[in-house]
């Protein structure tokens, strides 16, 4: 939200308002009497009017449980005069109310009392800021108070129409009713016809359905003096209407926040708005196109905002001519080019908004805008220097150069401004040492260098910052040692980061136990420098919430001290080796990560956190039975990659909103049975890794209807029968991968109705038999069969047969959709707090075996190798044009290479090696630009390899084997040597490019004899693969 310039305005009018309530009567009265009049005791309140009063506060609910009221009207007591009461102004003369103000009170209002509607006088009425259950307020009786010049009932959470009875109210000069909620749902002329003394209109937040050109035409016929239009957060849609124009007296135009559409109009000039002083439009669905110019021309513009505006192209020079400018809000547009210089003329400028606008080049200098208390050009490409060098901004409280290419040193006197509050200078280019600098702000709470590549140390002044609170310093080069006990002087200092700077050691010997009792330190990052011990101070920090020393080389033992309550520790990837037991209970609520480590023995417990990882190391015990309640507030348990062997206690699970959702018990030892209270009483469990133990036994079938299992892995054990039916009741099943097991079973169609399942890898196994579909999927085109499938992985089994042609017909996932967006992203199952799980799988492509950590939304993958298969092989699987991999090898395929494979336009890895394929290879595979993988060894094609940009990087290996009648480059044997030409082939014929290699090659090995021409082969070889060379660089 932009400063609002006309605040001040607003305040003056209320004021004047109030005067003229107050004085004017008297005034008038003056005329027609004796001066000594003037000397009276002004009139006492009427009875009347108390009594109306007094209605209107039985309405009020001061011991409201929604709101804290922060007055009770205690002056409101019946038998005094009404005209000192709180909030009451009154005419001297009459002692008739003619001043209601009572904003912010945070009252609460039920059934209003009728009795307002006798307070006929009333001339200002501010009830603004208070909670009004109803909308009787404007429904009785309120057409009555016809000498209404002012009111103000925002912010008063009315849920209902705009009142029609408010066109009676023919006097009003102000009209507030911005954020009640309140509806404008008739015709806008219904209500605005009789108000032609209006001059503020603040409807902001509210609900206008009437068409924008018809409400805008209807301002314009209806409100000439109209000076302040306030309408953000309106619904307005559609274009401006050019009526809008017709108001020549506004001096606030807000319009933003709505659905305002169409071209940006060229209304807002100085012939037509000769007087404004603040024009917001940001933040609606204009059309794009570049920066209006005759917004220029407004000299007494201060105010102006035309953020998220679409607008491109450059900033016009004539920005300059603004010099009445305090408030510049361009952010989130894609210009070009760079700030105008003319920018340094703008001396009244306040704040200076250009986030994410597309600007870049070197920002001009800002010495000459003294006034600047805040400039905010993060997430550009800004490059050159800091503009702030070396100069004083006695008003400068927020600076965020951040995420832009700024080069060059950090000038000190930025940590020198009087009134600075941040700094952010993260994510630039900015190099070269700090300079210690004198008199340190005494405000500067926050400053941020991170992501940069500064030198040098780090600064001692930094610890004379008295306000600082928060110091990030990671990803730098900054070297020699950071003194903890220096910073922990600062009291009011809670944060440090100086992760990721490997020349920089921290040191805090723990020798001033006294003043670390006051520090307010709660989060110390040092992750990655070069540490080789804990720092004892530590110990000592009673605030200290988050800790990551992860990434060092800290040896030796986790101290049992470690474990008192905090939030998040993180001793990853270190070298301990023993950790010290807890002593008790430890509550920690989120995170504990001591992955990467080299430790052993018994698990450590109890804790409590949401997020437990020891995965990684060399622990070889936990408890015997019930060990899931040892971390009985645990949502993530990750204990991969250790040492535990033996069965998988028994433990029961905890139910609610802390269960656990995810347990990782994969690369260990473990024996047995899958445990079966981890597939039928944890009910929300959600990922479940046993991958890569010596599970064996059958898989318990008696999963049931509360299966929230997202993740099933169960790779790389023993496993065998049957895969259980009941895992269809698991109908939020993302993946399932049970690869490298003894399962004997045939294909599990059933497994296709699961809506979710992205994921599939049965290989490995001994599934047998055919593909067999549905009759309702092969009869009904719409049915749902694999159709959010994209990894589908049934390789090394014993599955036989054709491969049916509607086998693939309903993985919708596999196809483009020409109407839909494409949004590709890791694929993350479970992401609550900072439990968060992310899918990896292994996938054989471009002739490895590969594991892709963190699965992408666009990998798309078909792997039936190693089966057999026979018969053709679908066309169908050419209108799955999202496919990167196919691997159709070592199979019984026959007929010809489907040319509709050439329509995998997004295809990197295609093997269909070790078949009996026949034909020749379709020249329409030589268009796949992205193809980086090629086999079609060991089969029976035949005729020229076709030729292609992808195609000549392909080796020899990619052809070789079988294919017996193939030739071209890369193979060395360019055609079969037992052809005999017939007569009519001997008649002279156009030779196409490419194939005077393989002629020339044939007649020398006939006419010549076999050693010369084999050698003279071999020369042609090398022509040919740099003829290779040269279609690829072309």
């Amino acid at each position: 939200m932009p400063r609002t310039a006309t605040h001040l305005t607003s305040l003056l009018v209320t004021l004047g308002f109030l005067a003229e309530i107050l004085l004017l009567p008297h005034c008038s009265h003056a005329i027609s009497v004796n001066r000594s009049a003037l000397q009276q005791v002004p009139a006492r309140c009427r009875e009347d009017q108390a009594a109306a009063l007094l209605g209107v506060k039985r309405s009020f609910n001061f011991s409201s449980p929604y709101l804290s009221a922060t007055t009770t009207l205690s002056s409101w007591r019946e038998g005094t005069d009404c005209c000192s009461w709180e909030g009451v102004g009154c005419d001297n003369v009459t002692g008739r109310v003619t001043a209601l103000d009572l904003p912010e009170r945070n009252l609460y209002v039920g059934d209003f009392h009728a009795s307002l509607s006798r307070l006929t006088s009333l001339r200002y009425l501010n009830l603004a800021s208070n909670w009004f259950t109803s909308s009787q307020l404007l429904m009785y009786g309120f057409e009555s108070l016809t000498q209404l010049t002012y009111l103000n009932l925002s912010h008063c959470k009315f849920v209902s129409q705009v009142p029609v009875n408010i066109s009676r109210l023919t006097n009003l000069v102000t009209l507030d009713l911005g954020n009640t909620g309140m509806k404008f749902d008739l015709h806008p002329s219904t209500i605005m016809a009789n108000l032609s003394k209006l001059k503020e209109l603040h409807l902001d937040g509210g609900g206008i359905t009437s068409t924008t050109p018809e409400f805008f035409k209807a301002l314009a016929s209806h409100f000439p003096l109209l000076e302040i239009l306030r309408l953000g957060w309106c619904g307005l849609s559609g274009p401006i209407h050019p009526s809008l124009s017709s108001l020549h007296s506004l001096t606030v135009i807000y319009l933003g926040a709505n659905s305002l559409t169409g071209p940006l109009p060229d209304l807002f000039t100085p012939s037509n708005f000769p007087f404004l002083r603040e024009l917001v439009l940001g933040g609606n669905n204009f059309e794009p196109g570049t920066f209006p110019l005759g917004i220029t021309g407004l000299k007494n513009l201060m105010v102006l905002d035309l953020s998220e505006m679409n607008l491109m192209g450059p900033l016009p020079d004539s920005f300059g001519n603004l010099m009445s400018l305090t408030e510049l809000h361009i952010s989130v547009n894609s210009f070009s080019g760079r700030l105008p210089w003319a920018l340094s003329n703008l001396t009244n400028l306040i704040i200076l908004d250009c986030q994410h606008s597309g600007l870049s080049g070197q920002i001009p200098w800002l010495t000459s805008l003294t006034r600047l208390e805040s400039v905010s050009l993060a997430n550009n490409n800004f490059t050159g220097p800091v503009p702030l060098d070396g100069h004083m901004y006695p008003h400068l409280t927020e600076v965020d150069l951040s995420n832009n290419s700024l080069s060059g040193t950090v000038p000190a006197s930025l940590f020198t401004q009087p009134a600075l509050q941040t700094l952010q200078l993260e994510a630039n280019q900015l190099s070269g040492a700090i300079d210690e600098f004198q008199n340190p702000s005494a405000t500067l709470t926050l400053v941020d260098l991170s992501y940069n590549q500064l030198t040098g140390a780090v600064p001692t002044s930094f610890s004379y910052l008295t306000a600082l609170q928060t110091l990030e310093l990671e990803h730098n080069n900054f070297t020699g040692t950071l003194d903890l006990n220096t910073f922990l002087r600062l009291r009011n200092l809670s944060e440090i980061s100086a992760s990721y700077n490997p020349l920089l050691s921290a040191s805090g010997d723990g020798n001033e136990v006294e003043a670390y009792s006051n520090s307010s330190l709660s989060s110390l990052d040092l992750a990655c420098c070069n540490l080789t011990r804990l720092p004892l101070v530590v110990k000592y920090l009673p605030e200290l919430q988050y800790l990551d020393l992860s990434s060092n080389q800290i040896h030796g033992e986790i101290p049992d001290w470690i474990w008192r309550n905090m939030s998040s520790l993180n001793l990853s990837h270190n070298h301990f080796t023993t950790v010290g037991q807890p002593q008790h209970y430890v509550t920690i609520r989120l995170s504990i990560d001591l992955s990467f480590n080299m430790l052993g023995g018994a698990v450590p417990f109890p804790l409590g956190a949401s997020d437990l990882d020891f995965s990684n190391n060399k622990f070889s015990s936990i408890p015997p039975s019930n060990f899931l309640q040892q971390f009985e507030v645990a949502l993530s348990i990750n204990l991969a990659n250790n040492e535990l062997s033996g069965a998988i206690p028994y433990s029961e699970c905890q139910s609610g909103y802390r269960a656990l959702q995810i347990l990782n018990l994969s690369g260990n030892n473990f024996s047995g049975l899958v445990p079966p209270y981890l597939l039928k009483g944890c009910h929300e469990l959600a990922v479940l890794n046993l991958r890569g133990n010596r599970l064996n036994g059958t898989w318990p079938d008696d999963i049931d209807e509360s299966c929230n299992l997202r993740l099933i892995d169960l790779h790389g054990n023993h496993i065998q029968g049957r895969l259980p039916r009941s895992l269809a009741r698991c109908q939020y099943l993302l993946a399932l991968d049970i690869g490298g097991n003894r399962f004997v079973d045939s294909f599990p169609v059933w497994l296709g109705q699961l809506q979710e399942l992205q994921i599939l890898v049965l290989r490995y196994n001994n599934f047998h038999g055919p593909l067999s579909i549905p009759s309702l999927v092969r009869n009904n085109s719409t049915a749902r069969f694999f159709s959010r499938v994209q990894i589908i992985d049934l390789a090394g089994n014993g599955f036989s047969g054709d491969l049916p042609p509607d086998f693939f017909k309903s993985f919708n996932s596999m196809v483009w959709d020409p109407k839909g967006v494409a949004e590709y992203d890791n694929i993350v199952l479970v992401e609550d707090g900072r439990s968060i799980y992310q899918v990896a799988v292994d996938v054989a492509m471009k002739q490895q075996y590969m594991r892709v950590a963190n699965v992408r939304t666009e990998l798309v993958v078909i792997d039936l190798s190693s089966n057999q298969f026979s018969g053709f092989i679908p066309r169908s699987i050419g209108n799955l044009t999202l496919l990167h991999v196919v691997n159709l090898s070592r199979n019984a395929f026959s007929g010809k290479i489907p040319r509709e494979l050439g329509q995998l336009a997004r295809m990197e890895s295609l093997d269909l090696s070790w078949n009996h394929l026949t034909g020749k290879i379709p020249q329409e595979l030589a268009t796949l630009t992205t193809l980086e993988w090629l086999n079609v060894s060991y089969n029976d094609l035949s005729g020229r390899i076709p030729s292609g940009s992808q195609f000549s990087t392909f080796t020899s290996s990619s052809f070789q084997g079988g294919n017996r009648g193939l030739y071209g480059c890369p193979l060395l044997v360019k055609c079969n040597l037992t052809f005999v030409p017939s007569p009519s082939s001997l008649l002279p014929t156009p030779v196409p490019e490419g194939s005077l290699f393989d002629d020339i090659v044939l007649w020398l090995f006939v006419g010549v004899g076999f050693g010369v021409g084999f050698a003279l082969t071999i020369v042609l070889q090398v022509v040919c693969s740099g003829r290779r060379k040269k279609i690829a660089r072309s």
